[in-house]
């Protein structure tokens, strides 16, 4: 955050020095300064995820069909600059369950499954060559 602070104050002296200033130059400062206050990186947003997109089994239905997650990406909050991307800092396994409805050769089957996932909790800005990236 220091860093990032440190550019916008950088950049709001380049722009207040700068003789041919304009108008459009100060909006373009404090729309940078309002993106780094509100859309920083730090706290995972909730996403719906749809098991049909982890599974691809035709023959299953889930209820719900759909869960929601706290996740950390790169929609989830912007970074100080381009060469870093938000990730999780910090995560918790998750066990949710699920009623499940087969469809067999023997006929429909019901029963529960309980599913194991990653719910994020904290993150963090990472360079994007960083190995060190928990899912």
């Amino acid at each position: 955050m220091l860093k990032s602070l440190l550019m916008f104050v950088l950049l709001m002296k380049m722009f207040v020095c700068d003789e041919n200033n304009t108008n459009d130059s100060q909006l373009a400062a404090e729309h940078f300064a309002r993106i780094l206050k509100t859309a920083k990186c730090s706290q995972p947003v909730p996403r719906v995820i749809y098991l049909s997109k982890l599974f691809s089994t035709y023959n299953k239905k889930y209820v719900p069909f759909a869960t929601v997650l706290n996740i950390c990406d790169s929609t989830s909050g912007c970074c100080s600059d381009e060469t870093q991307r938000c990730v999780a800092k910090s995560i918790e396994k998750v066990v949710l369950h699920f009623l499940v409805l087969e469809v067999t050769v023997e006929g429909n089957k019901k029963s529960v499954d309980a599913i194991n996932f990653n719910n994020h909790t904290q993150c963090e800005c990472r360079h994007i060559n960083s190995s060190s990236q928990l899912t």
